[in-house]
């Protein structure tokens, strides 16, 4: 698990919300491409092993991806501003 803080990890999950609101499988080609590719955060195998446990458990697709991976960067706090950050972009679409 890396330490990333959790004011990255909520700016990270922000602006993927932001330019993918609502899609699971698109974020998860974003994340990878940020997380795996170009900061070298997380290892391929790791990531995804996080996106089939994803899979597996029950709910939106996105915010269990964005839980595992949180929790993967930051440990339990990192889980619950990433799923925060990738909810904040779609509450305000919706209500704005």
């Amino acid at each position: 698990m890396t330490n990333l803080p959790i004011r990255d990890t909520f700016r990270l999950f922000l602006r993927a919300g932001f330019t993918l609101p609502g899609t699971g499988y698109a974020l998860m080609l974003r994340l990878e491409t940020e997380l795996v590719t170009r900061r070298a955060l997380l290892a391929p195998e790791m990531f995804r092993q996080t996106g089939v446990t994803a899979q597996c458990m029950p709910g939106v697709f996105a915010f269990n991806l964005g839980a595992g991976l949180g929790y993967r960067l930051s440990a339990q706090p990192g889980a619950i501003v990433a799923v925060a950050g990738l909810v904040v972009p779609a509450f305000l679409i919706m209500f704005l």
